[in-house]
């Protein structure tokens, strides 16, 4: 015998005329199609299906994010959305804060997933300045009691070219230091050079001295001549 919730397989016993599954805390998420299937070898197999309802006041889902600051590019489409685990099926208000009061809205989109998860969307096409503010949505049901989700959200209106020079701002410094990196590297190579390079001999340092003290002009070859020459060596 074989007892399932949906094609998942709950519990199994084999030899009995009986199978059990019991919960120690029934969850929302419990609820589904069971199906009850018994096999002797002999005559067909036999099939009972029972299905389980769970109520459950509205909670957020578990397995999704709730995000409570939203911000959007002035002009640009939004959604508000809520993701909820509720049974039976929740209803969703939404509220917009203005002047301390809360003015309902109209709720452009609610879809439930399954028998006890749904999610609700506000949706503001082509979102304008006095669209920023803190909105609301509250959601109940009928599980026999009178628990209900609030939950705000904060819609923020932002200038299109906001993010793009952030963009920009992150661009020109990675640029900054790309350059400050390599002007390192360079001063630091000439540094080593310098200190690496062979000191002039004695005699060389004569024949320099000799050189420039009978020079008579800046313009003088032999003055030119020697520079070149020194250069030539590596021992200037």
């Amino acid at each position: 015998m074989r007892l399932l919730n949906n094609t998942k397989e709950m519990n199994r016993a084999t030899n009995s005329r009986e199978i059990h599954y019991s919960w120690t805390v029934a969850h929302v998420e419990d609820t589904g199609n069971y199906s009850c299937t018994a096999d002797n070898g002999i005559t067909d197999v036999s099939t009972k299906k029972i299905q389980l309802f769970i109520q459950c006041s509205p909670r957020l889902d578990y397995r999704t994010t709730f995000v409570s600051d939203v911000y959007i590019n002035v002009g640009n489409d939004t959604a508000l959305t809520i993701s909820v685990i509720a049974y039976p099926e929740p209803v969703f208000d939404w509220y917009k804060l203005e002047d301390d009061q809360w003015r309902r809205l109209v709720s452009t989109q609610d879809v439930t997933s399954s028998s006890w998860s749904s999610v609700s969307q506000l949706v503001i096409n082509n979102t304008q300045w006095n669209d920023t503010g803190v909105y609301q949505v509250i959601v109940v049901n009928d599980a026999g009691s009178s628990e209900k989700l609030v939950k705000n959200i904060t819609l923020t209106v932002i200038e299109k070219t906001t993010l793009k020079s952030q963009y920009i701002g992150a661009a020109v410094g990675t640029v900054v230091l790309v350059l400050l990196v390599v002007l390192g590297v360079v001063i630091v190579l000439a540094i080593t050079r310098k200190r690496t390079a062979r000191p002039v001999d004695a005699e060389t340092m004569n024949t320099l001295v000799q050189s420039a003290s009978n020079v008579a002009s800046p313009t003088d070859t032999r003055y030119v001549k020697c520079h070149l020459k020194a250069d030539d060596e590596g021992k200037l």
